[in-house]
């Protein structure tokens, strides 16, 4: 550790005390009374010490206790580093509130507002005192350690430059090359029919170079049929490495993650055919693994090859079946030519006579290995001085041995000759596991909020200066450039970077070590649940400044969890903390507000959680909230400086991710990426057209989404966008043909695959022609497509006729110019439109509705019960038959698909299991219990948030009002609940799957079929589906959790009737009911109350009685399903006999829904459809309470059976002699009180369409009575207005009176 010591301190030393003299602190320090003199005292401290710590770096190497000192002295610098920060944020903080304004306020006021901060700049007193204590003892101990302030060390300096990425210089292995590329194209090459190939060698030998050079010679590409690369690393995961073979292999992305279903797609897809993999940096030796990893590969064509890269003969030994390839270090002379490629560059090393032969004995010293004679190429590039190379060629770094070091000592000089700066980025990225791949952007980011960045200077933006940090560790090939387009440390630079960093930078992997008390940098793999156990060592962190997960490769589709403890506990107890990343997980939903205290956070990485936004201010951080960053895109003014760098980022991230790439997607609003653009021309369409409001996500331009973190992806604040008409369009026609959005690359493999036959894509072609035609020559402001759009949304929003709409079409058509190109009626507009349309099935019924002719009785033309005919008798001149029964049927998968062909519509339907807050309340059906249960019946159904869950409901209604009283239409709607609540219920998700014609009866199971059918197939094989949110395909199932009917239609989809003495569905044949008042009565409900409530004891207020029994059982869908079994109904129909058994009970047939796998495990499988219960209840206490003819309860049949049952003498009938006589009821009103009542509610204001059968003569509300949505409102508005009054009224009438006034007014 203490052979960064120097580095760290120098660099640390210059920023602190750079900060010491700034204008805030002294300010700071002078207004607030602290001890100035301590503060110039610790910058003079720390001069001395910055000004031996150069020769304690030479002489730590041999004297152990100059190496302590010197890292006893790196943590005390730490140290400072954090106490200074901290007074430097309440520098800003100050600035901030103008608290150095001190006239602003009175004494008093001031005292108040300043006392609480009197202690903080007091404590700041004391932890410099302590801190400058600690210091002044190091540079006591200088002394004795005779360490010299004189001595000095030269450091390379360069010109800073760009990145120089050239292509690999590979020397000394042509020959092996040549033996392997013949192995490689012979079919014969083992006895096998897929033959391994390994390359055995140390690292840094050049294994994985070779592997590439042969992988993308064009002979050998032409001979393969597939090529795949994966690279295995020390942390084997065969899922993820048969995944990245597959996923190379289809071009598809891939969700699956259990192992034998991806063996086997993989096996399939290499059936015949030839193919090259190369297994890259194999590292496990366990013989079954490698056998099991092998298996799939057998059934590829004779020919086919892997490639397999290790340092274990072992392995070697066990996967090869044909000769190994021991790879051994390179001659002298090719050592010392790759050396001067890279120390020279494009110039010859004969330029340098007098380097040669000092170049060539370092280039001994590399001792063959390409890896260190290319890191020293880097840092002899630096200076091309003869005494420097021969300071590097004597230096005693080359005496460290590598057992105790654990990295070459080449790699070693290239790393202690780095200046100051880069040494604490370049070991900073130690952090990172090996083969992790980063970004150059995170590094840049990271390094600025670690405070290892220093203030630019010249006005510079930290942000360029960090970039050429990184370009020169980059040139210096301490990086190197993956085959992803980003950036990856060999495993031997890895190895360095720790070795040189350990004590401060810790990999939370397995065991922690022992120095995470001292750790200042933490990194560790994300696990798919990170429990607190785990993170318990770290409470003794307290100088902990990183918290980073890391995932090497994650699944796109798995989910990850952290312990609430470790963020309300943990996270807030590291008070150092200045990184913090929570990215993917997933239960993250907020932050706890104690991170407030986290006064030196400067980096937040939210991305992909469920955190939408923050509560309290951090003072100085960079938040990496996902597409937070991309508010720009919604800013109308593109002039604006915000929107030009926008555009600036853009084009960068898209050159970043699209390299080598001349012509992209363009983003703008006209060219809707459809079109592909120069990236010049891109930036330009930008600047004039815009760009499409809502892409913030750019997965067309490379951006990498899953489904669990867009659909997470935080909430921007609500912007109201100027929004194209044109632009709505083409985002309809993306929305239906989502292939035609997918990106395709240069090698035109589609990222999104999707099936598209011919017809679909003549049918996108012509659509996108009418979208980008103008509606008439010059007219940019309407396509020809968004002008009937236009106008068709206008006829169905204002109930237009097809005539009158044929009529103003007409009337447009004349006004426009005369070469427009404007369809004439309605019925050629509807041409145009029919490809993004949802179509819908005819299917004959038999007239009787016994059955369909659907499917095996397709081609039937009489019913095979009835023998009723299927067609109308017509004229025998007529061609075409006339169906005598139609039903029409909307298919339900395409309706569920168009649900996720939105973006904010997919991110919706994963709501329910997301953002949904379960904290016991019922706000919407996952909060209940059935649903809760469903999930544990199913887990796997589940696991997806994104699979469907519907609710079903049916009801009968007149379309023809009094035109036609005997006819009725049934509709049958689903619904998805996955929605939010204030959505689930909308008009526009909900959709009609069946239109029936007429009362079906206890036949609707004849008109259900076909969407049982669809439902078994939803549930059992889904359907594929593109996810817009994600672009991606998944498997979409879906599954019916219950019905919603009134009572009637109840009965029809339960098959048990709703009629008669056992009505009741649950009760079933224990139902409690009577005669009363001329109808079948249902009492006894008390039996559903707790055995101890008093309601069960009171026998005058009910039925006389008092009420002992236990509640009725319920029964299982099991048991019922088993009942049903056992009974034999008649066939459907109406000429069919109804005669039921009296073992039937209430049965009238076996419902359909039974078919489905799930029905018998549903807990709740039907519901009352609240509204009809609302009206009847409504009807029921108006018509009473107002003594309405026809609707009153209180009738003289009901008087005489409440005389007969003996209770509630008071209601009985008033007998005069030989007359009885029903007289008022206290409940009801007398007759003025009703008229005052009716006056007042006919004068209340109600939104249109709501109470609007209210007439201050009951007579008038007796003949019509009151639509469902007004009974609904008067329930809820009543309460608020009219009981007041009523209230009032009653109480000069008593006490009863006022009690039933009350109960009106707040039903």
């Amino acid at each position: 550790m203490a052979l960064i010591g120097e580095a760290f301190i120098s660099a640390s030393v210059q920023v602190l005390c750079n900060r010491i003299t700034s204008p805030e602190f002294v300010d700071l320090f002078r207004h607030k009374k602290l001890d100035e003199p301590l503060l110039m005292k610790l910058k003079t401290t720390l001069l001395t010490l910055y000004a031996v710590v150069d020769d304690a770096e030479e002489k730590q190497i041999k004297k152990p206790a100059v190496r302590d000192w010197l890292d006893e002295v790196k943590h005390a610098v730490f140290d400072a580093e954090d106490l200074l920060d901290e007074i430097d944020t309440e520098a800003l903080r100050c600035k901030f509130e103008g608290e150095d304004q001190t006239g602003k306020f009175t004494n008093k006021v001031r005292n108040l507002l300043f006392s609480s901060r009197n202690h903080f700049y007091q404590s700041m007193n004391d932890k410099i005192q302590e801190l400058l204590a600690r210091l002044e003892n190091f540079v006591q101990l200088k002394n004795a350690l005779g360490l010299r302030e004189d001595a000095g060390r030269k450091v390379s300096q360069r010109t800073p430059t760009t990145s120089l990425v050239h292509e690999p210089c590979v020397y000394g292995r042509d020959e092996v090359k040549e033996n392997l590329s013949k192995v490689l194209l012979s079919d014969d090459a083992s006895k096998d029919d897929v033959s391994v190939l390994t390359i055995v060698g140390m690292g840094g030998v050049g294994k994985t170079t070779l592997a590439r050079l042969l992988y993308n010679d064009k002979k050998v590409k032409g001979h393969f049929t597939f090529q795949a690369w994966a690279c295995v690393s020390e942390d084997y995961d065969a899922i993820r490495i048969t995944k990245t073979l597959l996923e190379s292999v289809t071009s598809k992305p891939c969700n699956m993650i259990d192992l034998n279903l991806l063996q086997v797609e993989l096996r399939e897809q290499l059936r015949g055919r030839k193919f090259l993999f190369v297994l890259d940096d194999l590292w496990n030796e366990d013989y079954t693994d490698l056998k099991f990893l092998q298996t799939p590969f057998m059934s590829g064509a004779r020919g086919s090859k892997v490639i397999i890269t290790t340092r274990n003969k072992n392995i070697a030994s066990v996967m090869q079946n044909v000769p190994i390839q021991y790879l051994e270090p390179l001659s002298h002379e090719d050592c010392w030519l790759l050396l001067s490629k890279h120390a020279f560059g494009n110039e010859n090393s004969s330029a340098h006579p007098n380097l040669e032969d000092i170049g060539k004995q370092i280039a001994l010293k590399c001792k063959g290995l390409p890896l260190a004679a290319q890191t020293l190429g880097g840092l002899l590039r630096c200076n091309i001085d003869f005494e420097y190379w021969s300071r590097i060629l004597n230096d005693n770094f080359w005496d460290q041995p590598y057992d105790t070091t654990n990295f070459l000592p080449a790699l070693g000089l290239s790393y202690h000759y780095l200046p100051a700066q880069l040494i604490r980025c370049f070991a900073y990225c130690s952090i990172f596991p090996n083969d992790f791949e980063f970004e150059k952007e995170d590094i840049v980011q990271l390094g600025i909020a670690e405070g290892i960045i220093p203030q630019a200077e010249n006005g510079k933006r930290m942000e360029a200066l960090a970039r050429r940090y990184f370009d020169e560790l980059l040139s210096r090939s301490l990086f190197q450039k993956s085959r992803k387009f980003s950036f990856i440390m060999h495993d031997l630079i890895n190895d360095l970077a720790m070795f040189m960093s350990q004590g401060f930078c810790l990999r939370l992997e397995g065991g922690v070590s022992r120095e995470v008390k001292r750790a200042r940098h933490l990194s560790y793999a994300r696990g798919k649940f990170d429990a607190a156990p785990r993170f318990e060592p770290l409470y003794e962190a307290i100088c902990l400044r990183t918290f980073l997960p890391t995932s090497l490769n994650p699944y796109r589709h798995e989910r990850f969890f952290v312990s609430k403890k470790v963020l309300q506990d943990l996270l807030p107890s590291l008070r150092c903390l200045r990184v913090l990343s929570l990215s993917h997980y997933q239960n993250a939903t907020e932050l706890p507000d104690s991170i407030a205290n986290l006064i030196h956070l400067r980096y937040l990485d939210l991305s992909h959680t469920a955190i939408e936004r923050i509560r309290f201010r951090l003072w100085r951080f960079r938040c990496h909230l996902g597409i937070m960053s991309r508010r720009w895109i919604q800013n109308p003014n593109r002039c604006a400086d915000e929107y030009m760098d926008g555009i600036e980022d853009f084009i960068e991230f898209a050159r970043r991710h699209n390299p080598g790439a001349t012509r992209i997607r363009c983003p703008c609003r006209r060219c809707n990426n459809t079109l592909f653009e120069s990236i010049e021309n891109v930036g330009f369409h930008l600047v004039r057209n815009g760009m499409i409001e809502t892409y913030s996500i750019w997965n067309l331009h490379g951006e990498q989404v899953d489904h669990a973190s867009s659909s997470n992806a935080p909430r921007v604040d609500n912007v109201e966008p100027i929004v194209d008409p044109n632009d709505q369009v083409m985002g309809i026609i993306q929305d239906a043909f989502p292939f035609a959005s997918t990106n395709i690359n240069q090698e035109g493999e589609d990222d999104v695959p999707t099936p598209i036959d011919s017809a679909e894509f003549e049918q996108y072609e012509k659509l996108l022609k009418n979208a980008n035609q103008e509606l008439y020559p010059g007219c940019e402001s309407f396509s020809v497509l968004t002008a009937i759009v236009e106008l068709m949304h206008g006829k169905i929003k204002y109930r237009m006729s097809n005539l009158c709409f044929d009529y103003f079409l007409g009337v447009f058509k004349r006004i426009l110019p005369t070469d427009n190109c404007l369809p004439k009626d309605h019925k050629h507009a509807q041409k145009v439109l029919h490809g993004l349309g949802l179509g819908y099935e005819k299917i004959h019924a038999c007239k009787n509705n016994c059955m369909l002719f659907y499917k095996e009785h397709e081609t039937l033309d009489t019913c095979p019960i009835c023998n009723e005919s299927r067609f109308k008798m017509t004229s025998q001149n007529r061609t075409t038959k006339i169906s005598q029964k139609v039903m029409r049927y909307l298919p339900l998968k395409p309706r569920l698909q168009r649900l996720y062909m939105s973006t904010h519509t997919a991110t919706d339907m994963r709501w329910h299991k997301e953002k949904r807050v379960d904290d016991d309340v019922m706000r919407h059906p996952a909060d209940g219990e059935a649903w809760k249960e469903f999930d544990r019946t199913f887990p796997e159904f589940a696991a997806d948030p994104r699979n469907v869950r519907l609710g079903l409901a049916t009801d009968g209604f007149n379309p023809y009002g009094v035109l036609n009283q005997h006819h009725s239409t049934w509709p049958i709607f689903v619904f998805p609940y996955n929605l939010p609540p204030w959505k689930c219920m909308k008009k526009e998700y909900m959709m009609m799957t069946v239109l029936i014609t007429e009362d079906p009866g206890r036949s609707i199971d004849v008109y259900l079929r076909p969407l049982v059918d669809e439902l078994k197939d939803l549930w059992t094989n889904g359907v594929r589906t593109f996810d817009k949110s994600t672009g991606r395909m998944f498997t979409l199932r879906a599954a019916v959790m219950w019905t919603v009917n009134d009572f009637p239609a109840y009965a029809m989809v339960s098959g048990w009737s709703t009629k008669g003495y056992m009505a009741c569905p649950v009760c079933k044949e224990d139902v409690t009911s009577g005669w009363h008042a001329g109808k079948v009565c249902y009492l006894g409900h008390r039996r559903w109350l707790p055995w101890d409530h008093e309601w069960r004891e009171k026998d005058k207020e009910f039925d006389g009685n008092t009420e002992r029994r236990l509640r009725p059982r319920e029964w299982s869908g099991d048991e019922i399903l088993e009942q049903l079994n056992r009974l034999d109904f008649a066939p459907f129909g109406k000429t069919v006999s109804r005669t039921r058994p009296s073992t039937h009970l209430n049965w009238t047939h076996k419902p359909m829904f039974f078919e489905l796998p799930y029905w018998s495990k549903l807990k709740l499988r039907h519901n009352l459809d609240v509204m009809h219960v609302e009206k009847n209840v409504f009807d029921t206490l108006v018509g009473t309470i107002l003594d309405i003819e026809g609707k009153t309860k209180d009738t003289i049949k009901a008087r005489l059976d409440l005389e007969r049952m003996g209770i509630r003498r008071g209601l009985w009938m008033n007998r005069d002699s030989d007359k009885a006589r029903r007289d008022l009821a206290f409940f009801s009103m007398k007759p003025n009180d009703k008229k005052e009542f009716l006056k007042f509610v006919s004068s209340v204001k109600f939104p249109d369409g709501f109470l609007h059968k209210y007439d201050a003569r009951d007579g008038s509300l007796a003949r019509r009575g009151i639509a469902c949505w007004s009974c609904q409102l008067s329930l809820d508005v009543s309460n608020r207005k009219a009981s007041r009054r009523a209230e009032k009224k009653c109480t000069q009438q008593g006490e009863a009176r006022r009690i039933n006034c009350r109960g009106l007014g707040s039903i």
